[in-house]
């Protein structure tokens, strides 16, 4: 990063005139090389981040000094994302950084509702991931959890393209955990959402299903239990739910034997 702003495009520009004979830059190949170095920037930033190959007080010093060599704004550099819809704030938060997770979001607290290709908000891609650390300091928010943004939904009830919560992702990730220490991280980040907002274990996603309805279907007890620690909704509002996608038909349908915990 040089020191000054577009620096590195203005010793481009005089090196191409240089080699080619030509007055000024063509503004094809300026705006080609310009795109590169938006990139690079950008990808340098979020690698050290994602692979835990920075400090929060290096991060922090870098982004405060940083001259961008294309005369970005800062705010425009954080909001950049990758193709696949990533910014610094999620890399954080997926990647468990607690100290950098918190720097982010309270540097940048409109990065927490920003959406990737999917729809997801960081709270998802933390909550699949399981980082419970991370994840503690996003809810911190949620006692001001709504952003222009969002239309005014919650942070914790915020669906990404497929209708799911951030809940959703974390009892979907459950059945996918490879081992217990990794299945107890998934539990604690279930029992901390719904202690927080235990409606959330009835919302429905765009197939009808709720994380309490995927949470029956599986045939494990323990993240059955992890879930009905906390008190949710009366026996009457769970049977008001569509046929077929309450958890209590869930569980006739299915025919588990652990369908009693629900009564």
């Amino acid at each position: 990063m040089g020191k000054h702003v577009n620096g590195n495009m203005r010793e481009l520009e005089s090196k191409f005139s240089f080699l080619f004979g030509l007055g000024e830059c063509p503004a094809p190949f300026l705006g080609y090389v310009k795109k590169i170095l938006e990139i690079r920037l950008d990808q340098q930033l979020l690698y050290k981040v994602a692979r835990g190959n920075i400090s929060r007080e290096h991060l922090e010093k870098e982004l405060e000094n940083v001259q961008d060599p294309i005369g970005r704004p800062l705010l425009d550099i954080v909001d950049q994302l990758t193709p696949g819809g990533n910014s610094l704030l999620r890399a954080a938060a997926r990647s468990g950084r607690k100290d950098i997770t918190k720097y982010l979001a309270e540097k940048f607290p409109h990065l927490i509702f920003q959406t990737n290709y999917a729809g997801d908000t960081v709270l998802h891609s933390a909550a699949k991931a399981g980082k419970a650390e991370t994840i503690e300091v996003l809810l911190q928010f949620y006692t001001n959890p709504t952003s222009s943004l969002t239309d005014g939904v919650p942070l914790l009830r915020m669906k990404n393209v497929e209708g799911n919560t951030a809940l959703h992702k974390v009892v979907i990730q459950y059945n996918f955990a490879a081992n217990y220490d990794k299945r107890e991280s998934y539990c604690a980040v279930i029992a901390r959402m719904v202690s927080i907002d235990p409606q959330l274990a009835y919302i429905a996603d765009k197939e009808g299903k709720s994380p309490l309805c995927l949470v029956v279907e599986t045939t494990d007890l323990k993240i059955v239990q992890c879930l009905l620690e906390y008190p949710l909704l009366v026996v009457a509002d769970c049977q008001q739910l569509p046929e077929g996608k309450s958890p209590v038909h869930a569980a006739i349908k299915l025919k588990l034997k652990n369908n009693d915990l629900l009564s």
